[in-house]
């Protein structure tokens, strides 16, 4: 048991992702501390608690920087090799945190598997066996819950439990009208637009939505693509299929906080076709600006917007993208709009951090 103000340590926090801010602000309301993991290589979790004692509770996210390693050296095999070795130490450290220093350790699943698929089988063991090591893992929804309880093999179905992220309208600046995210951006008033924003990996589905886009017969429409390839071989995929349609507009790098308004509001419908996922907070996002989304419905996303959500599309039906890509420019969407920015309001960060601070109590 912990106390009833726990310090929380977390890893992989990122300054950038306004996740980690909003969750943080939401527990010290709550009289949680929340602490920042260490970077270190070697048994992080085990330096952590020796440099600051007073941590209750571990909660780990994504496990990926703690062992995963991609060009690290000239050799696959040998990026391999220290690949295993630190999942194999990481494990260690784990094990150190629960039984020599009795520590309290959650975690909070966001993906079956590393968007890259680097590694699967070292993964997939790895994720077994902190999965047994851990005293709670959480996620983002039921759909989840049963994904992960099959995927890692637990036993025990009370072991993981749900809890939704909150939503993202205060993260962001949010004053500007259409017609000056417009003028801003140099669209014109009469052009429907379709936004494509956030990291651009392909398990995001951007090369088929590119493909899909341009069978599309209207000239008054234009598809913007806007945030930060993965990597180069991305980049320069996107530029090549973008070039093949004039109404295809990139903005290839990453955006500011203070200028994702101008993106959000100058578009009509934000396309989010993903491919392969468990959480999104795109999807967040866009309802946090009060975003028609047009979305695949996988993983937790029909659990995240509005019942009967009429955007929603299978993305293992033939054509579903490019039928969903016309029909939502014959609809009327300030319904969605408006059912959107509800449903987002709906979700809490207040809520999120009271199960986590209950979690913390009694895991």
């Amino acid at each position: 048991m912990t106390t009833n103000n726990p310090t929380v340590l977390f890893t992989a926090v990122s300054d950038s992702n306004p996740y980690h801010k909003l969750l943080f602000e939401a527990l010290e309301a709550k009289n949680v501390i929340p602490v920042k993991g260490s970077e270190s290589l070697f048994l992080p979790l085990t330096r952590s608690i020796l440099h600051n004692s007073s941590i209750d509770v571990v909660h780990l996210g994504w496990l990926y920087p703690f062992y995963h390693v991609n060009h690290y050296t000239t050799s696959t095999i040998l990026d391999t090799i220290i690949t295993v070795g630190r999942a194999f130490w990481f494990c260690i450290d784990l094990l150190f945190v629960r039984f020599v220093f009795r520590r309290q350790l959650v975690w909070t699943v966001h993906n079956k598997y590393h968007h890259e698929q680097r590694y699967l089988r070292t993964e997939k063991v790895l994720n077994i066996l902190v999965s047994k090591i851990v005293h709670v893992l959480t996620v983002k929804c039921v759909s989840a819950k049963k994904e992960i309880k099959q995927l890692y093999r637990i036993q025990d179905q009370s072991k993981i439990i749900t809890v939704s992220d909150g939503n993202y309208i205060s993260a962001y600046p949010n004053d500007v009208t259409q017609t000056g995210a417009r003028d801003e951006l140099e669209i014109q008033k009469e052009t429907f637009v379709y936004l494509f924003f956030g990291l651009i990996r392909p398990y995001k589905g951007i090369y088929e939505l590119l493909e899909q886009f341009s069978k599309i017969e209207d000239e008054n429409c234009e598809l913007w693509v806007v945030g930060n390839p993965k990597n180069e071989q991305i980049e320069q995929k996107v530029i090549l299929l973008a070039a093949q349609d004039d109404r295809i507009q990139t903005v290839l790098e990453f955006v500011p906080n203070e200028k994702v308004q101008y993106y959000m509001n100058a578009a009509d419908v934000l396309v989010l076709p993903y491919r392969d996922i468990l959480n999104a907070g795109s999807v967040h996002l866009g309802m946090s600006f009060a975003m028609p989304i047009v979305v695949s419905s996988l993983g937790c996303i029909p659990e995240t917007v509005p019942n009967d959500y009429e955007l929603l599309y299978d993305p293992d039906q033939p054509h579903a993208l490019k039928n969903s890509l016309r029909e939502v420019r014959e609809m009327n969407l300030d319904p969605i709009m408006e059912r959107n920015l509800r449903c987002a309001k709906s979700q809490s960060w207040e809520t999120a951090a009271e199960k986590y601070k209950s979690i913390y109590a009694g895991s």
